[in-house]
């Protein structure tokens, strides 16, 4: 008999969305790897981090889902991150831009640029590179880079169409992404190991999670998502 329990995560369309189908390919995800280790679970998107991180310190909430840097404020003795979903970010800039960037790897390409990022950066490469890091929400961000405000956005590529088809539909085509990626990042389910069965279900989930990349199930999801984007999973 499978219990039915919930699962929460911060808002981060299109990956996790209220509006998305299905809540995003990333509720689909967990939902079905759940399903595989014997739990029934709903997934709640919650606008706020604040909220995921509360949900977290509940005993009946079986996992969280966000990025690494949602919990760098929660102490870490008692979570278990499992990695399940890899994203890859690119730089943008404006297609009219007179100096084009080429940007192939290396920050000394954008040296003395304004660079908008949605968080904080967690090193000081930027700094030696004479970038200046704007930290905004990512449609202040575009809005700012289409009004010259800023010269380049580094954002996950989904998230950038996404914002783009959501909020400026008229400039979609304005920005430029640079082809070599910035970065790539992982979202991860987060387990609360000082609960019970929180060691078992993070164990149950990444063994799950390996038989539906292995099986093409997970490949599946991603489809069945109503994107057209193909996303890498985490091995």
């Amino acid at each position: 008999q499978k219990s039915r329990s919930g699962g929460v995560a911060r808002e981060y369309p299109p990956f996790r969305s209220v509006s998305g189908k299905n809540s995003g390919p990333q509720a689909g995800i967990l939902t079905a790897a759940f399903a595989r280790a014997g739990l029934d679970v709903e997934v709640d998107i919650q606008p706020a981090k604040s909220l995921v991180i509360y949900a977290l310190s509940e005993e009946g909430t079986p996992a969280v889902m966000g990025e690494k840097g949602d919990f760098k404020e929660v102490p870490s003795e008692h979570l278990v991150f499992v990695p399940f979903f890899v994203k890859t970010a690119r730089y943008y800039y404006l297609a009219a831009d007179h100096q084009p960037i080429k940007w192939n790897g290396n920050l000394e390409n954008m040296r003395g640029r304004v660079l908008g990022l949605e968080s904080a950066p967690e090193t000081d490469a930027y700094d030696k590179a004479d970038i200046r890091v704007v930290v905004d929400n990512l449609t202040d961000l575009l809005q700012k880079l289409l009004k010259g405000e800023i010269d380049v956005v580094g954002a996950d590529a989904e998230r950038v169409t996404w914002a783009m088809n959501t909020y400026f539909p008229e400039n979609k085509d304005a920005l430029v992404p640079m082809k070599v990626p910035a970065w790539q990042s992982f979202s991860f389910a987060v387990f609360n190991t000082g609960y019970k069965n929180g060691q078992l279900l993070s164990g149950r989930f990444a063994d799950a999670l390996r038989q539906m990349l292995k099986d093409g199930s997970y490949e599946r999801l991603l489809k069945e998502s109503g994107e057209t984007w193909v996303l890498t999973p985490s091995q």
